[in-house]
């Protein structure tokens, strides 16, 4: 490895532009590189092996290489700052590898309890084993064997609608935690929705989901339902109120 100019400015910067055997600086001496452990002596050109030193303190070192009591505080602590780093890096592959070994019998778990809900008719496809690691990641524990138990009590769920249908009960179970009035909001909808179509015979799923949506009051909605005949004329009153032009 060439020492560069980089990588000598490096070394006089951090030793101070001080040479670290006679503690002299520029311009009174010339500094150059060192090395503490000598090429010599299998040295090499790492920056905790080289320090500043003057022309003639190099000179006069030759080949020598330098004892652990004459290295400079700037390498003493550059050494610590090294070992620190190795010992940080050696705790923080030891918890991702107990982070990993945890997880993998989270998922291992949870593939088990869907496997015995389906009592063991129904197993996960290759690409739900995967989702399931996923969402380890977003949802907790309980909330998924929770959520895989209602999957399964529900009798109307295909086989290959099962695992979208227990996704989308994960999804609220979280928007109940974090937007309550949204999560209230949408199981109105959902509720209600059936109701319409039972007195108009039809619905605009597109427009009638914007007024859950957009905010429009529920009471307002219950009483133009109650007060309607179909439901053009349910979804006419609710634009009248709530979305013309104020004049």
């Amino acid at each position: 490895m060439v020492i560069t100019k980089k990588l000598r400015f490096e070394i006089f910067e951090r030793d101070g532009f001080t040479c670290q055997y006679c503690g002299k600086k520029p311009p009174d001496v010339i500094l150059e590189v060192d090395h503490m452990v000598s090429k010599f002596n299998g040295g090499g050109d790492e920056k905790i092996n080289l320090i500043s030193s003057c022309f003639s303190c190099n000179r006069g070192k030759s080949k020598k290489s330098i004892t652990t009591k004459q290295r400079s505080k700037s390498q003493r602590q550059e050494l610590i700052k090294l070992k620190e780093k190795t010992a940080q890096l050696d705790a923080y592959y030891e918890y991702k590898g107990e982070a990993s070994k945890l997880q993998n019998n989270i998922v291992a778990k949870i593939i088990q309890r869907w496997t015995d809900a389906g009592n063991g008719i129904e197993s996960l496809t290759e690409h739900g084993v995967k989702s399931i690691a996923s969402l380890t990641s977003k949802y907790t524990f309980e909330d998924i064997v929770e959520s895989i138990d209602i999957a399964f009590n529900a009798v109307h769920i295909t086989y290959e609608n099962r695992f979208k249908y227990f996704c989308g009960i994960l999804k609220t179970k979280q928007l109940e935690k974090d937007n309550p009035e949204l999560y209230k909001r949408n199981k109105f909808g959902h509720q209600f929705k059936y109701k319409i179509i039972h007195k108009f015979g039809h619905i605009n799923d597109r427009i009638y989901w914007k007024f859950i949506t957009d905010g429009v009051p529920l009471n307002a909605i219950t009483d133009y339902y109650e007060d309607s005949s179909t439901w053009s004329q349910f979804k006419d009153r609710i634009f009248d109120e709530f979305y013309s032009p104020q004049i």
